[in-house]
């Protein structure tokens, strides 16, 4: 029975040894910086969650005060998937001729995400 004891106390030890570092990557890892072009929008945001609506009217302060140049088609500043800047938006378009509809939208030119703009 002390033998078991003393595996149990043992096991223990190696696993919080072992865990240490993974948490301590983690929280390194969790603990970036905003981007320059967000940290004035953060800066006015409170302490406590805010409505839809709050974030909605700081976003439109942000673009009326200049702070931020949102993407005139997709809204957008940056790609929401890879953080690109708007300067690697790319139009693209596509058309069935089978049904005479089109398609237009933007990429990011870093990641390919597709930002659809709909039916033409």
């Amino acid at each position: 029975m002390g033998l078991e004891i003393l595996l149990a106390i043992g096991s223990a030890i190696v696993g919080a040894l072992l865990s240490w570092p993974i948490a301590h990557w983690y929280y390194r890892r969790a603990a970036k910086e905003a981007p320059e072009w967000a940290q004035p929008l953060i800066d006015k945001l409170p302490d406590a969650p805010i409505s839809q609506e709050r974030l909605v009217t700081l976003y439109n302060e942000a673009i009326e005060s200049g702070e931020i140049d949102p993407h005139a088609f997709t809204g957008y500043t940056r790609c929401p998937k890879c953080g690109a800047s708007q300067e690697y938006f790319e139009p693209w378009e596509a058309w069935d001729n089978v049904r005479g509809d089109g398609y237009r939208g933007f990429r990011c030119g870093k990641c390919k995400y597709e930002i659809s703009g709909g039916e033409v």
